[in-house]
């Protein structure tokens, strides 16, 4: 399945799926800074995860499904840090 992640303010993951649109409550998490994108399979997330995906649309990933989603993560374009330009000598 692929998501769409996003960072809360306080560093939390906001995970929705990809496929469906954005759901009403998402605004009641606050500021969102989307980072990208994971494909992975519905039934490697948290039982938790799953269904709060399922009951409201998004959820918040726990410590074990964010180390999965982060490792799974293809970055947005605007989230990559470029890279810092070497000194001149």
């Amino acid at each position: 399945m692929r998501l769409v992640i996003h960072e809360r303010s306080d560093g939390l993951l906001v995970v929705l799926p990809a496929s469906l649109p954005r759901p009403p409550g998402l605004v009641d998490e606050g500021v969102l800074t989307r980072i990208g994108h994971a494909s992975v399979a519905f039934t490697d997330l948290s039982p938790g995860l799953t269904v709060a995906i399922a009951m409201r649309g998004f959820g918040i990933a726990d410590d074990g499904d964010e180390a999965l989603l982060r490792v799974s993560l293809e970055p947005e374009a605007s989230a990559v840090a470029e890279p810092e330009p070497e000194p001149e000598p």
